[in-house]
């Protein structure tokens, strides 16, 4: 009887299995027929998140050879929202500056003009791709990854001589913006992609490329490009989940994945403490970066004060 019981209970696995597949293949026929590329996928989306004329006039300004910090700050001026919300960055334990800064004038002096150039960058697309906002996405954890692992890369990169730690920031808050715009344009497949990452045991990119032909990386990229960004942000957000792959940015790239796998096995493993069965791909990457786990352990605790301080500014709305 006990053989019988387990023998229906394969069977039925089996079954479901089975039938999950179907589906997924019937699905790719269809989608197969209609089939979004990467570049229609951007073309849908990109009205939606031009950039702010205040970030776009700011770029122009840092390029005039004889330009000042008075032009940076009225530059900012012009919209106070955003002018606000980078003062409450640099006030907030991120920069852990002593006492208040209370002007943008006073910014640009402690953090200097292209950092300060992040930081609108930073709240300029936070705001941009609020309107990419699904029911079927949740965009609060999507920012609160994007966060640490911006984070932890910028932390990572202060001990590589070779890579900008602020830059890195920025390559790991932005790495996965392509998720939205694929899930924003597709949401059916949302539920689909978590699904197939349970049944194939398999990363959210490789289940994307089975059912699309490409992954998030990729309209990532795509967007900056689009939005004029420096290279290095493209080719590292391009080729964070292939940091094996040639190209400009090698450490850039496996700085960001790192962070990335970090973040991930930190979010999976919240309750624990030690942290023994560390993934074989975060052990190889540390490796490759000569970067020690109780080194990287250490950092947590800041990795966790800079992460809420800017979440708290970030996820407000």
């Amino acid at each position: 009887m006990c053989f019988m019981v387990k023998g229906q209970y394969f069977f039925t696995s089996l079954l479901i299995t089975a039938i999950v597949c179907f589906f997924i293949k019937i699905f790719s026929i269809m989608r197969t027929e209609n089939k979004s590329t990467p570049e229609t996928l951007i073309a849908g989306v990109i009205h939606l998140l031009s950039l702010p004329e205040v970030y776009t006039r700011l770029e122009e300004t840092l390029k005039q050879p004889n330009h000042t910090r008075e032009d940076i700050t009225n530059v900012i001026k012009i919209d106070p929202a955003l002018c606000a919300r980078v003062l409450r960055i640099v006030n907030s334990s991120y920069y852990a500056f002593p006492k208040p800064v209370e002007s943008i004038a006073i910014a640009v002096n402690l953090i200097g003009e292209y950092e300060l150039r992040n930081i609108v960058l930073v709240t300029s697309v936070v705001n941009s791709i609020s309107s990419l906002a699904t029911e079927v996405f949740d965009l609060q954890l999507f920012w609160q990854h994007s966060i640490r692992t911006g984070i932890t890369a910028k932390l990572l990169a202060k001990q590589q001589p070779e890579a900008e730690p602020e830059t890195l920031f920025l390559c790991g808050l932005l790495h996965d913006l392509g998720q939205l715009i694929i899930y924003y344009k597709e949401p059916e497949l949302c539920n689909t992609v978590l699904e197939q990452i349970n049944i194939q045991n398999r990363e959210r990119y490789q289940v994307e490329q089975y059912l699309l032909g490409f992954d998030h990386a990729l309209i990532g990229s795509l967007l900056m490009e689009q939005w004029g960004l420096p290279t290095i942000l493209t080719k590292v957000i391009l080729y964070h989940h292939q940091n094996n792959q040639t190209n400009p940015y090698p450490i850039e790239t496996k700085l960001v994945s790192l962070a990335d796998k970090w973040v991930r096995f930190l979010e999976l493993n919240a309750n624990e403490s030690d942290f023994d069965d560390i993934p074989l791909p975060i052990i190889k990457d540390m490796e490759d970066l000569q970067i020690q786990k109780d080194a990287f352990l250490s950092l947590l605790p800041t990795i966790i004060e800079q992460s809420q301080a800017i979440e708290a500014i970030i996820c407000e709305n």
